[in-house]
């Protein structure tokens, strides 16, 4: 498990004061960063970029085997992050707290997140409460039956980078999974944060019996990459519809194109036919449609012909997206 779905567990999780992950992380600055250590694994969380819209995080996960003893990690990842076992950017949509997209450095590829959405979707709407000082760990055997507790509380090592913050106070907070057959079914969470940092020190998941922890072993800011900007995805038409009125096209990955040029093809002649189509656009959520009229269609394009349709867009660079499916006019 990604230390990143994790994460979007207290992403969008309702705090008592109330707080959420959300409000810290969009106060946080490009370059802050946290090591996490579990199960013999580092991974590195640093804030790749954020919008209005959209928080961009890095995440760096290394065998703890493959790295020397008194690594610096900071320099570690600015140097290329040798030896490391996966390198992925995640896009966060600030509106509804799910993953948009994600892209494999390592692999050079998009990654396919269908098998994870059920997990990000149940993370997202957990809540979290925060714990009084009564209901907290403490330090030391628990005390006899009808004696006053008076050990201090528990709180996880703040490193700051790479140097440990003396008598560090931490904020703790705890939500239970529900019973919906998952791996985390039913398991207790406990989640430390500090008030001057937007990512959490420490998480710890138990079931009652076992506790699965996940420790910060470093933590700090103006951590760059050497990866400079997120990959765009190719503009696609994944859809297109005829009704009554119009004729329209769906595209997806097109939110930062600006103009369009919308082009019929005529395949059934040896010579082809080019036919520039007047259109409408309309944005409907992450999609652009392109509505173009029925009856400028029936006037240009010949019936039981096959089309195929184009669009050419310019800015912000010179793209052609063809159909993927040949539109047969009646």
């Amino acid at each position: 498990m990604k230390i990143i779905y994790l994460l979007l567990l207290i992403f969008s999780f309702g705090f008592a004061n109330p707080i959420t992950l959300k409000e810290k992380l969009i106060k946080a600055h490009k370059g802050d960063y946290v090591v996490f250590e579990y199960n013999k694994i580092f991974s590195v969380v640093k804030v790749f970029d954020l919008d209005e819209k959209n928080l961009f995080l890095e995440e760096i996960t290394v065998s703890k085997a493959s790295l020397d003893t008194e690594i610096n990690f900071k320099k570690w990842v600015e140097d290329g992050a040798l030896n490391n076992s996966s390198w992925t950017i995640y896009k966060i949509n600030l509106t509804d707290s799910k993953i948009e997209a994600a892209f494999s450095i390592s692999r050079n590829c998009w990654i396919n997140l269908i098998n994870n959405e059920s997990l990000v979707t149940g993370l997202m709407n957990l809540k979290l409460k925060e714990l009084k000082n009564d209901e907290r760990k403490k330090i030391g055997p628990a005390p006899q039956l009808g004696e006053f507790d008076t050990r201090a509380l528990w709180n996880p090592e703040k490193i700051l980078n790479s140097k440990k913050i003396k008598s560090a106070k931490f904020n703790a907070y705890r939500s239970i999974w529900p019973d919906d057959g998952s791996e985390f079914a039913m398991k207790i969470f406990d989640v430390y944060f500090d008030n001057s940092f937007s990512f959490p020190y420490f998480i710890e998941i138990n079931n009652g019996h076992v506790s699965y922890m996940i420790k910060t072993i470093d933590s700090g800011s103006n951590l760059y990459s050497p990866i400079k900007s997120f990959p765009a995805k190719d503009p696609e038409i994944i859809e297109v519809k005829k009704n009554d009125t119009s004729l329209v096209l769906y595209l997806k990955n097109s939110q930062d194109l600006k103009s369009f040029n919308l082009f019929a093809i005529d395949i059934s002649k040896d010579e082809r036919t080019i036919h520039p189509l007047e259109h409408q656009i309309v944005i409907q959520n992450n999609l652009l449609l392109l509505e173009v009229d029925i009856n400028f269609l029936n006037n240009i394009l010949e019936k039981n012909h096959k089309y195929k349709l184009v669009v050419n867009t310019k800015f912000p660079k010179d793209i052609f997206i063809e159909s993927k499916n040949i539109l047969l006019w009646k």
